[in-house]
């Protein structure tokens, strides 16, 4: 702005001594050697004029606005991470600013470190109960499911998960119809809750009734019961089942899935995002950016051109809701490409044929990404490039991702445009982001959920606090748009 004032200013000063010459100019007219010399003198001073406020303007643009526009970007990253490195433009006229601001995020950094340590210390009590409540859940034989009354999942045990063998669509905030038929649970709820109602006593012991069901999608017939849940005002605010054994009363087996899983799964969240399963378009764009039920999800594949046949070779993912990565559901599978892995590939993600040979092909493995996804927002690094090996499959496999799509990348790009680099390393290194595992589609969907929550947070910062916004800042980025279009 300064630096376009200036240049007005110049043009401005030059037009006036343009006009000023032009008087002098019409008042010699009998002297025509005078006339000859203001013209020279005249187009000197003008080039003079314009001269000055270029310079003027290439120097408040290129030493001053642009490094301040740099400072404040990294000024305001600081803000959502702990880093002390601060990037600025070489050749600024900005004195010591710079280093003065890398040492305030370095005193943040600090301050965010130990807020972190004050806030465990005084949390560890109550992680050592969370602990012990976690313990016993996981242990218990039988499968324990809470839902709210939207019938969303808001929390389950491991036991669950083997009785009802459907991994792949069982998960926080996710339809309890999914996994148990529809219309056992809504008779058996509406029952209870003629019950309760009918309780003038309101004893806190509640009801529970017998709920005959069939899992979903096996068909299986589950032991199972159900009872209501009350909130702190006595009012009926959802549902527990539980499931005692399967048709053929097989039991869990010792030391099921243990490996399978992190030592403390996040199986419960009892403030799930406000739009429930089956919201229409229009109410998905208004839930905020905090409230988003995603999947973050990466595949390794054959090659770099989907459109001329290459193929995925693995693909992952891992669930984020309510802000926070939910690292006990993640999806990971290697995928049988049905064509031979090029060479070059194989040195960049080390997956070969050998290893794929006994793995599900296309169909089977996108059929379960499909439904582990269900109608999350699906969020991924260059995401145009997955996208479109999931687009092409379709006609394949049948599963059609329809999902709304986020990208780490273009959101990138409109919120650091000052920076040159918008990698996966390079933003994982800004943000601090340590990776599991480069080059492998698990590890490679776990950074990008981290960096996506940074991201989340800057969006914040910028006003982006939606989901249709967070789209519309992405769609602003139409030069890694146009390079996205030919994959």
């Amino acid at each position: 702005m300064v630096a376009a004032v200036c240049l007005g200013s110049a043009l401005v000063s030059a037009g006036v001594l343009i006009a000023i010459l032009r008087i002098a100019y019409e008042a010699s007219a009998a002297n025509a050697v005078a006339r000859q010399q203001m013209m020279v003198i005249g187009g000197i001073g003008v080039v003079a004029v314009l001269a000055a406020g270029g310079f003027a303007w290439w120097f408040l643009d290129r030493r001053l606005a642009r490094p301040v526009k740099i400072l404040a970007a990294e000024a305001e990253r600081a803000l959502s991470a702990t880093i002390t490195e601060i990037i600025t433009k070489h050749g600024h006229a900005l004195g010591a600013l710079p280093e003065r601001v890398a040492r305030l995020a370095a005193r943040h950094a600090k301050g965010q470190r130990e807020i972190r340590q004050a806030m465990a210390a005084a949390a560890a009590h109550a992680q050592t109960q969370v602990a012990r409540l976690e313990a016993i859940l996981r242990d218990l034989s039988e499968g324990i499911l809470v839902a709210d009354l939207d019938h969303r999942v808001l929390l389950y045990n491991r036991a669950l998960l083997w009785l009802l063998d459907a991994p792949d669509k069982l998960g926080l905030g996710r339809p309890v119809f999914d996994i148990i038929e529809r219309g056992a649970v809504e008779r058996t709820l509406a029952v209870l809750v003629a019950i309760a109602s009918e309780d003038e006593e309101n004893k806190p012991g509640g009801h529970t009734a017998s709920l005959e069901c069939l899992s979903v999608p096996a068909g299986v017939a589950l032991s199972s019961r159900m009872a209501v849940v009350r909130d702190q005002q006595r009012r009926i605010s959802g549902y527990v089942i539980t499931v005692a054994g399967r048709e053929g009363g097989e039991s869990r087996p010792a030391g099921w899935g243990d490996a399978a899983l992190p030592p403390r799964p996040e199986f419960y969240n009892f403030d799930p995002p406000p739009a429930p399963a089956g919201a229409s378009l229009a109410e998905r764009l208004d839930t905020r950016l905090d409230d988003l039920a995603c999947v973050v999800f990466d595949t390794e594949t054959t090659g770099l051109e989907p459109s001329r046949g290459d193929r995925i070779v693995q693909i992952a993912g891992v669930r984020v809701s309510g802000g926070r990565i939910l690292r006990g559901e993640r999806f990971e599978r290697l995928v049988n490409p049905g064509r031979a892995i090029p060479k070059a590939s194989i040195r960049f993600h080390g997956i070969t044929d050998e290893m794929v040979k006994g793995a599900p092909d296309t169909m089977e493995a996108l059929t379960d990404f499909h439904a582990f996804a269900g109608e999350d927002v699906l969020v991924a690094h260059n995401a145009a490039f997955d996208m479109k090996f999931l687009s092409l499959a379709a006609a394949e496999t049948g599963a059609v991702f329809d999902n709304p799509v986020l990208d780490t990348l273009l959101l990138s790009v409109h919120l650091h445009d000052h920076l040159a680099e918008h990698t996966l390393d390079a933003i994982a290194n800004r943000f601090g982001v340590v990776f599991e595992g480069r080059h492998t589609a698990l590890g490679d969907a776990m950074a990008t959920a981290e960096i996506f929550l940074h991201l989340v947070e800057l969006c914040r910062e910028r006003g982006i606090v939606t989901l249709g916004q967070a789209l519309k800042a992405s769609d602003s980025v139409r030069s890694i748009r146009r390079k996205q279009a030919r994959f």
